[in-house]
């Protein structure tokens, strides 16, 4: 009997060791920073927390950063990826609240290569005495419904002039808030196989490829839909009584840009968003004609990259200027 228990002790011991083996060599291959599921693994890790507004449930870490994908990610004091901004609002200076989740973010990019620090960047000094800030208040994995409870949790007290909601294909997702997995928040092994297990139940059929995902979220019985239409409402209901603009931009999903088969999807949110009178702009009008890979952040991870992030500068600048919208609060422009 004592001979069994020391053979099974030391199994137990050889398989412990031999799994800390592998916990080693990937955390030191994965070094790079070029495993987008390990990124997104330290990003939830090291710049995430539980939010005492159960309706975000996650949120940013004030003032902390960290290096995700060779990039350095910057938390300011509000939970943002930006600077400080002063409160209460400077004189002649028009504010633009950006809500929004990974893409808006700048996933893979550096903070001032995001589309909206370059069209902050280009506006100043394009309309007259007014100073515009955009304030990019996104978080990576949002939907809907948390961006914009973000919104009246977190960002009137910056005395918004502007929202511009950055809508995403997968936005009327549930979002679970699960228990912490001690194994799976702690071991780049169990992320890895848990990764795989997915990828390879999607292959064989048993989970959905990410067209039929997406397209279940616009079913008329999918409760995630409502609730977005009713995050979006309440937004409308607010701003309109308080004579905020609210601009609804379309990102498209890069996996394929010309074989897109989401473009009915895309017209569904257009009217949705003349419903709720949101301004609307469709960012797959600049992008359409790219080859997706090529502005893919890496191989692997469908986030636009540096390149990406120009295109759509170019399309919301060009929106911004045509329509002026500041013009209705500041009447002494030079143009």
């Amino acid at each position: 009997m004592k001979k069994i228990v020391v053979n099974i002790t030391v199994f137990i011991f050889s398989i412990c060791f031999i799994l800390l083996v592998f916990e080693g060599a990937l955390r030191f291959y994965n070094s790079d920073g070029k495993n987008y599921d390990i990124e997104m693994w330290k990003y939830g890790k090291y710049l995430k927390r539980k939010s005492q507004n159960i309706n975000i449930a996650i949120e940013h870490i004030p003032l902390k950063k960290y290096w995700l994908q060779n990039v350095e990610i910057a938390i300011n004091s509000a939970g943002f990826r930006d600077r400080e901004y002063l409160i209460p609002k400077p004189k002649n200076t028009y504010r633009i609240i950006v809500l929004g989740s990974s893409i808006t973010l700048g996933w893979g990019v550096s903070e001032g290569e995001t589309y909206a620090s370059l069209v902050e960047n280009r506006l100043n000094g394009k309309t007259g005495i007014t100073t515009v800030e955009i304030i990019n208040t996104a978080v990576g994995n949002y939907n809907t419904i948390r961006e914009i409870e973000t919104f009246f949790d977190k960002c009137l007290v910056f005395e918004p002039d502007m929202v511009i909601i950055s809508f995403f294909i997968n936005d009327p997702e549930i979002l679970q808030i699960k228990k912490s997995n001690c194994l799976l928040r702690n071991s780049q092994l169990a992320v890895l196989l848990w990764s795989r297990y997915h990828q390879i139940i999607r292959r064989i059929g048993l989970k959905d490829d990410y067209v039929e995902h997406y397209e279940k979220l616009y079913s008329d019985d999918y409760k995630g839909w409502g609730q977005c239409q009713q995050a979006m409402s309440k937004l409308s209901v607010y701003c309109k009584k308080n004579n905020i603009e609210v601009l609804l931009t379309l990102l498209p999903e890069i996996h394929d840009l010309q074989d897109y088969p989401f473009g009915h999807i895309h017209r569904f949110i257009k009217e949705k968003a003349v419903e709720f009178n949101f301004s609307f702009l469709d960012f797959y009008d600049v992008l359409k004609d790219v080859e997706a890979g090529r502005i893919w952040a890496m191989p692997g991870d469908p986030h636009p990259n540096k390149e990406g992030h120009l295109m759509i500068t170019e399309s919301l600048y060009a929106y911004l200027m045509q329509n002026k919208p500041w013009e209705d609060k500041f009447t002494a422009l030079v143009d």
